[in-house]
């Protein structure tokens, strides 16, 4: 068999993250996206995993603790939260696993009500959750995607 040169970065990145995201990967092992730097915000699906070479980090979106927000078609006296689990590694590091929260009816505009984790040297920011709940009921958490922002805490 002839492999392309250009399916092997592919090839090799896939290799690399199943050897370090193996509890992410058991959803969706072939599914990852590559960035060299750290962009302002980046988006995740359930089960996939993010890689940054420069920094050597790995973040999954490992899964959906709870999702309680207020459905848009519903009319509620608290907006509710929605609680994620990150997954994280840097290097050959133990992975670790993070929760972060958003809550109902906050998107990548409200700024000022992201929360945020500081981990590993990074802080990390929860924008947005989707798909955003219409009525009450279960959610199929495998279709959602999470939109993050990362950025590197300098220390000093």
């Amino acid at each position: 068999m002839i492999i392309k040169s250009s399916t092997m970065p592919l090839i090799l990145i896939i290799g690399v993250i199943s050897i370090f995201l193996p509890g992410c990967l058991e959803l969706n092992p072939l599914v990852s996206t590559e960035t060299d730097a750290l962009p302002d915000t980046a988006t995740i699906r359930y089960g996939n995993v993010l890689y940054y070479p420069e920094e050597k980090l790995f973040i999954c979106f490992a899964d959906v603790l709870s999702d309680g927000r207020c459905p848009t078609n519903v009319d509620c006296c608290w907006e509710g939260v929605a609680e994620i689990e990150l997954g994280l590694r840097i290097k050959s590091e133990p992975e670790i696993t993070v929760p972060i929260q958003i809550f109902g009816y906050v998107d990548i505009e409200n700024s000022e009500r992201h929360v945020f984790i500081d981990t590993l040297g990074y802080r990390i920011f929860l924008m947005g959750l989707y798909s955003y709940p219409s009525e009450p009921g279960e959610y199929d958490y495998t279709k959602y995607v999470a939109t993050i922002s990362i950025l590197k805490i300098i220390a000093g």
